[in-house]
């Protein structure tokens, strides 16, 4: 099992690799996942499709750095083979 501290989640500052990356089977569970991640108080981006345009995200993740990702496996993949979205310096 990997665990990141909280403190590394918020202190996080790598653009486009979030440090930690979960997927969801549907946006519906996405968005369930992102409203417990909220009160840890953590930057978290919407990877899926539900009202957000590919482009928007990929704007995102180029601008700002977020702790953790919550996406569907398409939306993550898609973004993955654009570039937009790197696994690299992710932890788990």
């Amino acid at each position: 099992q990997s665990f990141v501290s909280k403190k590394k989640l918020k202190k996080w500052k790598t653009k486009g690799s979030p440090c930690v990356v979960i997927a969801c089977l549907s946006a519906r569970r996405a968005v369930q996942v992102l409203k417990e991640l909220a009160p840890l108080n953590v930057r978290a981006v919407k990877l899926f499709a539900k009202h957000i345009t590919i482009e928007d995200q990929v704007k995102q993740l180029e601008e700002s750095p977020f702790g953790i990702a919550v996406g569907t496996p398409h939306r993550l993949l898609t973004l993955a083979e654009q570039d937009a979205l790197s696994l690299k310096d992710s932890q788990c």
